[in-house]
């Protein structure tokens, strides 16, 4: 089996480094990864530049690339110039954090994932949640089960597979459970002036953390399960269309 493994964290974070080593077994692996953080870059492309790539001594055995652009730039450059041929599987993480309900739509993560389910592949996107430690390597592991058994499913091109770990301080995963969207993930950095003059506002985002608001406390859905210790899976894919508004809207405008 051909993978294709990306991040948003930079091909040095150590999240990639324990993706490759867990997915080592089920194939032969090609690294395409931003070269720097890329985290909130969602679904950005680079159109008004040169996309620059260097080769990247990751292993012996795996074909590597840093990419100075985006996670879904990493995708297409791998797509189009590194790879001889299209991957089976395409997986990225492991993300340093969760990456849940709304803040799917901002994740450099699912944003890599999305461009391989566009070009009709088979894409996961996977997050460790947020912790005063992130033990990939003991997690890790899970991941290759859950790729291994996706793949084989008649429905595997049919969306996005989100997979958010656990990261619970005693490392007791619970189980795994599916997820719908759960509740409000805010993030608490905020812009602050940094300096101004000659008309030039400097701003810098300051402040760091995440809040969990509204949370659905049930586990069927994502953020109360993550807390609670287990594995959730999501199924995700590129349609933002909220569809329960679709006749109302349309009755608004023939009656207005």
């Amino acid at each position: 089996m051909r993978i294709l493994i990306t991040n948003d964290d930079g091909i040095q974070a150590p999240g990639i480094r324990s993706l490759v080593n867990a997915l080592k077994p089920l194939g032969d692996i090609t690294v395409v990864a931003p070269a720097t953080q890329q985290t909130a870059k969602g679904n950005a492309m680079t159109y008004d530049r040169e996309l620059i790539c260097e080769r990247y001594d990751f292993d012996s055995d795996v074909k590597a690339y840093k990419v100075y652009g985006t996670p879904r730039d990493c995708i297409y450059a791998a797509l189009d110039v590194f790879m001889d041929e299209k991957p089976d599987l395409v997986v990225s993480g492991i993300n340093e954090g969760a990456n849940l309900s709304n803040c799917c739509v901002s994740s450099g993560t699912i944003g890599a994932a999305t461009g391989a389910y566009a070009e009709g592949l088979v894409a996961i996107a996977t997050s460790l949640d947020f912790g005063s430690e992130y033990p990939y390597d003991r997690f890790a592991p899970y991941l290759r089960d859950i790729a291994a058994w996706f793949v084989k499913q008649p429905f595997c091109h049919d969306f996005i597979l989100s997979v958010n770990l656990p990261n619970p301080k005693d490392g007791i995963v619970k189980g795994v459970t599916v997820g719908d969207y759960g509740g409000r993930q805010i993030f608490l950095s905020k812009y602050e002036v940094e300096n101004e003059s000659d008309g030039k506002i400097t701003l810098l985002m300051k402040g760091s953390g995440v809040s969990m608001e509204d949370i659905v406390e049930d586990l069927d859905h994502d953020m109360y399960a993550l807390a609670q210790g287990y594995i959730v899976l999501t199924p995700l894919d590129d349609d933002v269309v909220k569809k329960d508004s679709l006749e109302f809207l349309k009755s608004y405008i023939t009656h207005r």
